[in-house]
């Protein structure tokens, strides 16, 4: 909820087996959006459940995305370089 508050709009959640967003995502602007939706237009990708549908994302259709894989469920994903200049304000919103 802290990034949906910060970043609105910017954040788009992928839950295939919600119809709508949580009561506690009203007023951020996130939106709840399919799993091809969010590959084709997003950039980073949080992991936070481990789905069976997330599981059978290839590795061609995520590979140029910044990862955070923490269910574990991508071993093959590679590593990114972040900067620290890009990183901090990740770890600030946290």
């Amino acid at each position: 909820m802290t990034l949906a508050r910060k970043f609105g709009a910017r954040i788009k959640v992928v839950e295939p087996y919600a119809a709508a967003l949580p009561k506690e995502f009203a007023g951020t602007a996130a939106e709840l959006i399919d799993l091809d939706t969010a590959l084709e237009q997003t950039e980073i990708l949080l992991v936070l459940v481990d789905h069976d549908q997330f599981k059978a994302v290839p590795l061609a259709e995520r590979a140029q995305k910044l990862v955070y894989d923490t269910r574990g469920i991508w071993l093959d994903q590679p590593q990114a370089v972040v900067p620290e200049v890009e990183a901090e304000p990740l770890r600030r919103a946290g």
